[in-house]
């Protein structure tokens, strides 16, 4: 089905770790274009702010932290500390730097917000004491997504728009099973993909340029991937497990290495995310195995205050990523890559038992 205009629901930004300028949120730009309008509920606009404010505060308190341990530690000179803890003086404080992160990609995006005001109060009402849903047995609560779906539904049917709602919320779902105008979608890369147009040439080089790769071909541009690839997964932050029986520990340095990258060549392995006049966005699915290192310090209280040693650690593993390549092309063997990034990369790696094994550590 062709549909007029898009939303997103609150809970794909978190998916998306909230990053706006990489990975598929930053592909909403596409629709400044014009291509179909981009529309967001000011209900979710409002609790996007807040989960940034809530992340930079998070980001400039770790960063007091690091400097202030890195002062105990005695990793810099008095002179180079005091540059150090200018920078959190320096900085815009957090609500400012939420502020001004949402609006630039709201304006890049071409976002129009649909205001709560506008929420048929009546009908609201009826809602809620009916029961229907967002509200549910137990979830009376959720006036929030309630103001947000009737006003999206009252401006897709005044504007004559069929509205795509991508979202993982089962109130949304059932509430947009049910409405004319809002259907719903929950992976962002399908939804984006059914609103390109002519994707069929794009789907067909993508195939056969994956096929080409499998078969040994086109080593050029496997190599160029490789190395981009590359450059990425060493920027990924891992997230690490551990076990010790005695102490405490904290990560102190970790390092990905890619041993060897492999791309799905699967018709189903890929989407076309945006098209462009001279190429395409496609989104690929990847096999890494890796070696990940990691050095952990082990404290013998929980404040982290008595460091007893110190260990380094090396695992194997293997993990897929979406990887979003921009693709110039007008055939298979004629294809350059432009431009490539992870899709919000997630990689979990378990150390197993550790224990301090450098001497020397005591404090």
């Amino acid at each position: 089905m062709k549909y007029d205009a898009v939303t997103l629901d609150t809970n794909i930004f978190k998916q998306k770790h909230l990053n706006l300028e990489r990975g598929l949120l930053a592909q909403f730009k596409q629709f400044a274009e014009g291509s179909a309008r981009f529309v967001l509920s000011e209900i979710v606009q409002k609790e996007v702010l807040r989960h940034l404010k809530e992340e930079a505060d998070l980001a400039k308190k770790d960063l007091e932290v690091a400097i202030r341990r890195s002062g105990l530690s005695q990793l810099f000179d008095e002179g180079t500390l005091s540059s150090l803890r200018s920078l959190t003086q320096d900085g815009l404080d957090a609500s400012a730097a939420a502020d001004r992160n949402l609006k630039k990609w709201m304006e890049s995006t071409a976002c129009e917000i649909v205001r709560a005001s506008g929420a048929d109060i009546e009908r609201l009402i009826a809602m809620y004491f009916a029961i229907e849903t967002p509200f549910e047995e137990g979830k009376k609560h959720e006036f929030p997504d309630a103001i947000a779906l009737i006003t999206l539904e009252d401006w897709a049917k005044s504007n004559s728009k069929k509205l795509l709602a991508i979202t993982r919320d089962k109130g949304w779902i059932a509430f947009c099973g049910r409405s004319e105008w809002i259907d719903t979608e929950q992976d962002v890369s399908s939804a984006l993909q059914g609103f390109q147009a002519h994707t069929e040439s794009a789907r067909r080089l993508v195939a056969s340029l994956l096929g080409a790769i499998s078969a040994g071909g086109r080593q050029d541009f496997k190599s160029e991937l490789d190395k981009r690839l590359a450059r990425e997964i060493e920027e990924i932050e891992p997230e690490i497990e551990a076990y010790s029986d005695e102490f405490y520990w904290d990560v102190v340095d970790y390092a990905i290495e890619p041993k060897h990258i492999s791309l799905i060549a699967t018709n189903d392995s890929f989407k076309i995310i945006q098209t462009q006049k001279d190429g395409f966005v496609v989104q690929m699915t990847v096999e890494i195995s890796a070696r990940v290192r990691a050095e952990f310090y082990h404290y013998a209280d929980a404040a982290h205050a008595h460091k007893v040693g110190a260990s380094r650690e090396s695992v194997m593993t293997e993990f897929r990523v979406n990887v979003l390549g921009s693709i110039r092309a007008e055939a298979p063997d004629d294809c350059t890559l432009a431009h490539l990034e992870l899709d919000d990369p997630s990689v979990n790696v378990d150390f197993g038992d550790i224990f301090p094994e450098i001497e020397g550590c005591e404090e």
